[in-house]
């Protein structure tokens, strides 16, 4: 029983990580990558389909023996550079040229754009777990994304021929244009209210009796029918210099 348990949890990949530049995850997606071509592939195919004009990309890593530093470098930091290879990706582009005919142009991961480093690393994560039954949790999956985008993501796990594993997406947003009926059940869709002494408490959308599946259900929500909205008042700030004695 407990070996159930704790192969569940295992199974889960966490993404909790704002700095999508992160030198570390990138290690990690670089390894993800190189260790599965499936990946690979697909994460090609995901980047084509959210239209970012990237045709391909490539991993290089610079092994420690290929790096060489200004004597000016304590040894310290030099060592920890040392523990682990460089990587390095780039990412080529299409685009048209002057007469109207495609040309390919690489660039560094880090010219990307934030949107685009973002889907790189969370569409990495997500292909891995489509392509072993995980369950991936990703805070705030609509931050630097678009809102097509997002959803494209989250269709990726209501597609009986993309996720045949039964994998599963959990994720906190505050993009309101994801309350959409067509994308969730009403039991998938949960939210997270605050009481007057502040503290948390989360209900389903399935708890309300009169929600229907032709209600406007961003506008019921945005309007307050639906709760766990912030309560805002005008603010009137004060620009006077003040005399002090």
């Amino acid at each position: 029983f407990l070996n159930d348990v704790f192969f569940f949890f295992s199974s889960i990949i966490y993404n909790f990580n704002d700095t999508y530049t992160d030198a570390a995850l990138l290690k990690d997606i670089a390894v993800l990558l190189n260790e599965d071509e499936r990946i690979k592939n697909n994460l090609q195919q995901l980047l084509k389909a959210a239209d970012t004009n990237i045709e391909d990309f490539t991993i290089r890593k610079v092994e420690p023996d290929k790096i060489k530093f200004s004597e000016e470098i304590p040894q310290a930091i030099k060592d920890e550079i040392l523990k682990d290879p460089l990587t390095f990706i780039k990412t080529t582009h299409f685009y048209p040229n002057s007469q109207n005919e495609f040309e390919f142009l690489d660039f560094d991961f880090k010219e990307e754009s934030l949107g685009t480093k973002k889907l790189f690393t969370i569409g990495a994560l997500i292909i891995k777990a489509l392509l072993n039954g995980q369950i991936v949790i990703i805070d705030e999956l609509d931050k630097s994304l678009h809102p097509q985008l997002a959803k494209l993501l989250v269709s990726l796990f209501h597609s009986k021929d993309n996720n045949k594993l039964g994998s599963q997406l959990i994720f906190a947003t505050h993009d309101s244009s994801l309350l959409d009926l067509k994308l969730f059940r009403r039991d998938q869709i949960v939210f997270v209210g605050k009481r007057y002494t502040g503290y948390s408490f989360i209900y389903k959308l399935s708890e309300f009796t009169d929600v229907r599946n032709n209600i406007p259900i961003e506008q019921w929500y945005l309007t307050g029918r639906f709760g766990a909205v912030p309560v805002l008042y005008d603010v009137a700030l004060d620009f006077e210099e003040k005399n002090e004695k």
